[in-house]
């Protein structure tokens, strides 16, 4: 088993998906509603986000 396994997820409060990506609890980002849940850590964060979306 990876040490991922043993970690929680981030559930996103909206769709309730599930993410192990450590970025994505720490900025409360959810893929699948390509949208913050809570206002990002930073400003970079936002720019790379919304590059990624396209």
């Amino acid at each position: 088993m990876s040490g991922q396994d043993s970690r929680k997820p981030f559930v996103c409060p909206r769709c309730a998906a599930r993410s192990w990506h450590p970025v994505d609890k720490q900025e409360g980002y959810c893929g699948r509603c390509k949208a913050f849940t809570a206002p990002p850590a930073s400003s970079d964060t936002i720019a790379v986000y919304a590059l990624l979306a396209r």
